[in-house]
């Protein structure tokens, strides 16, 4: 009797985790992006998180305002946000073989090439982005403006989290402070915040 074929058996890939998202991109583009990335986005401590994603004929990198994309092919239908240092860390790897392989599984973004790999945490979105984030370079005011005018979750959403809530603690703590000498004159916090909001965002 000839052995069983197995081959359709719903068991034989039991407890294997699929990828949510691969693609492939050539090292030498990747690394051209990254590198620009790296010059525009600022310090690691300052950039926030990074946006990965994908067009449908390029990968698409986005961090601290600042885009640059590297032609890849694959399935990639959403955006991985990963620490922001990971992208800038990974654009001094130039000794790399020609092709990288990225793929998303579960909780995990594993970035390949030959015979090493190189695995992250990142968070997967497949939803829709909230609008735009930051400018390139965003000053004080920039980011203040940005936290007053969208809420957290739209915030942590475009990896900006980071980036935006210590300035707006910091502009808390200024805004308490610009207070608390007028307090006897009936001048709230609220007061405060409602000026700022106003003068943040452009109003006079």
């Amino acid at each position: 009797m000839p052995p069983k074929d197995s081959s359709n058996s719903p068991d034989l890939f039991a407890g294997v985790v699929q990828p949510t998202a691969r693609l492939q991109t050539r090292a030498k583009d990747l690394v051209t992006a990254l590198k620009l990335v790296k010059k525009f986005a600022g310090s690691e401590k300052k950039s926030g998180e990074a946006l990965l994603g994908f067009d449908g004929t390029h990968l698409a990198i986005e961090l601290a305002g600042v885009i640059q994309k590297s032609p890849a092919t694959g399935d990639w239908t959403g955006e991985a946000r990963v620490p922001g240092a990971f992208v800038m860390r990974f654009a001094n790897i130039d000794a790399v073989p020609d092709l990288v392989e990225m793929t998303v599984t579960g909780t995990q973004l594993t970035v390949r090439s030959g015979s090493w790999a190189y695995d992250i945490l990142c968070k997967w979105e497949k939803t829709p982005r909230p609008g735009d984030g930051l400018p390139t370079k965003a000053s004080f005011r920039d980011k203040v403006a940005f936290g007053f005018a969208h809420p957290p979750e739209h915030i942590e959403r475009l990896g900006l989290k980071p980036v935006v809530g210590p300035a707006m603690a910091k502009a808390e703590k200024q805004m308490a402070a610009s207070a608390e000498p007028l307090r006897e004159l009936g001048v709230t916090v609220e007061d405060i915040r409602e000026l700022v909001k106003g003068k943040s965002s452009g109003g006079s």
